[in-house]
């Protein structure tokens, strides 16, 4: 229209021009209306043109089909007729004040909005509106879309959010769910709880309020790895509102955006404050144990030494005092002091031994050494006792044995003493036998295999296993019988231990025992 009247003011001294000129916008006038009413028309969304008292000027057909009517039923109506009676009863005062803003309403503004249709259903939609002027007066136009699908997929969608935050409470595992930049957007109630605070404390809140500096850091170096898409799982400590101390094992996820971008971390919290309190106990009386054992170890150690010097001069002064001109009487006296002396003293050492052991102050002393020679002489001290309980020692050494060896031959000596020893001791009748077999080759080192047996009392089965701990004995009556502390086979266990080899017995009640023990020893360059 402002086209054809420029025309009009333009100067011609040719009318037929004028009127050319006339034509030719009126046809482009004319033309654009077209194409804007076949737009409209093939517009999947309806359109409806009301006036300002809410009278409907005109509909495209998608609005007809929407709403069950032909276009000429819904051109002779008002706005509110098409609207349920629980909105049209205001709707004259909302589209006046509308009208006076000539503003624009846009879609998705999170009202749910209804259309009647003729057949009184309520059709869920979503209404664009814009109030413009005409040449014949104000205008409103609405563009309504049905939102019955999407309203579907939304009430779907909160369904399932319902349902997985109700699992996700049932749950009795702490949840937490954080943004990039550790803050946190969730937690469930369980987390919130065993933390002492309210969900609405902790929501917006950056993780670290929650934690120490350590805890904090270990959580700082675990986010590159989630970047890169990596799930962990750590202990992990959290301050309560308290300020006592909860530990959970933190099971951590990361999450990506549409984009793939890194946009934060979900995390199952599984409390384990009770296990970690344990272990700390646990902890503690394992260190205070092992300061008690090795403060008994020193103080064992330290006390038999003590007592082992008076005790070689109590032997050696009766020794002495046994070379003089005694009567009979003095002599059995003397002699019995110089037996219960002795006896005392293999006690001491015994303890003084298994102190060192258990202190880790016994070291082997490596030399060269002649096993043939040393093992005769270790039977040799043995033989007063054997004869006197009228027993027979039998050596049987394999002629493979190698001659020389590398070792600590006086602590294999006291194995073999302890053992042999012990098989004397427990054997009324018979013999007892000394075995010595090497084992297969293992480069520069000889490993031997030891076994004393002996025809004596047996061990019954079930003692077999405890026999080799401290201060056991097969029987308790034995100490009361035989003597002894226990702590010879011990003693004997630990020193194999430490020539890295295993010691093992068998035996049956009546039957007699046999006790093995092998024993790594390097290869020797003596002649």
């Amino acid at each position: 229209m402002e086209e054809l009247i420029a025309a009009q003011n333009v100067k011609c001294d040719n009318p037929t021009s004028l009127e050319t000129v006339s034509k030719q916008h009126e046809d482009r006038s004319l033309g654009r209306i077209t194409e804007e009413m076949v737009l409209v028309e093939t517009m999947p969304d309806g359109v409806l043109v009301a006036d300002d008292d809410g009278r409907i000027l005109r509909v495209n057909a998608s609005l007809a089909r929407m709403l069950g009517y032909s276009r000429q039923e819904l051109e002779a109506r008002k706005v509110e007729d098409l609207l349920p009676t629980r909105f049209n009863r205001d709707h004259a005062g909302h589209r006046a004040r509308f009208s006076k803003r000539h503003g624009t309403r846009h879609m998705g503004m999170a009202q749910d909005l209804f259309a009647l249709h003729k057949d009184g259903r309520e059709i869920p939609v979503d209404i664009m509106l814009s109030h413009t002027h005409m040449a014949a007066g104000h205008r409103s136009i609405a563009v309504i879309r049905d939102a019955s699908e999407m309203r579907q997929i939304q009430a779907l969608l909160i369904d399932n959010e319902k349902r997985l935050r109700t699992i996700v409470e049932g749950i009795h595992e702490g949840i937490c769910e954080t943004n990039s930049v550790m803050e946190m957007t969730y937690v469930n109630n369980i987390f919130a709880s065993r933390l002492g605070y309210d969900i609405s404390e902790m929501v917006d809140h950056s993780i670290f309020d929650f934690m120490d500096a350590e805890s904090a850091s270990i959580v700082r170096s675990k986010l590159e790895c989630r970047r890169n898409g990596n799930t962990e799982q750590y202990d992990l400590s959290w301050r309560r509102k308290d300020g006592r101390e909860l530990w959970t094992i933190v099971s951590a996820s990361p999450m990506f955006s549409r984009t793939g971008e890194f946009d934060g971390t979900v995390a199952i919290l599984t409390d384990v404050t009770e296990r970690k309190l344990a272990e700390n106990y646990l902890r503690q009386a394992k260190e205070a144990a092992e300061t008690a054992a090795r403060s008994k170890s020193q103080f064992l150690a330290n006390m038999s030494h003590e007592i082992r010097t008076p005790m070689n001069g109590i032997i050696g002064m009766t020794d002495l005092a046994l070379e003089t001109e005694l009567t009979s009487e003095q002599r059995d006296y003397l002699q019995t002091v110089k037996i219960s002396a002795e006896s005392l003293l293999t006690i001491i050492n015994e303890i003084l031994d298994f102190s060192k052991i258990e202190a880790g102050h016994l070291v082997l002393d490596l030399v060269d050494f002649d096993l043939r020679d040393k093992t005769a002489e270790t039977l040799k001290l043995l033989m007063p006792g054997a004869h006197e309980k009228g027993l027979t020692l039998f050596l049987e050494i394999a002629t493979n044995v190698p001659q020389f060896m590398r070792g600590d031959p006086h602590r294999l000596r006291q194995i073999i003493l302890n053992l042999m020893g012990n098989a004397i001791k427990f054997t009324p009748r018979g013999s007892v036998t000394l075995g010595v077999q090497p084992d297969p080759d293992s480069g520069d080192y000889v490993r031997l295999h030891f076994a004393v047996q002996d025809t004596g009392i047996g061990i019954a089965p079930d003692k077999q296993r405890v026999i080799f701990e401290r201060f056991s004995q097969a029987d308790n009556s034995t100490t009361r019988k035989f003597g002894g502390t226990g702590l010879g086979l011990a003693i004997s266990a630990k020193l194999v231990e430490m020539m890295a080899g295993r010691i093992w017995v068998e035996s049956e009640v009546g039957q007699g025992s046999t006790f093995h023990f092998t024993v790594r020893l390097e290869k020797s360059n003596a002649d």
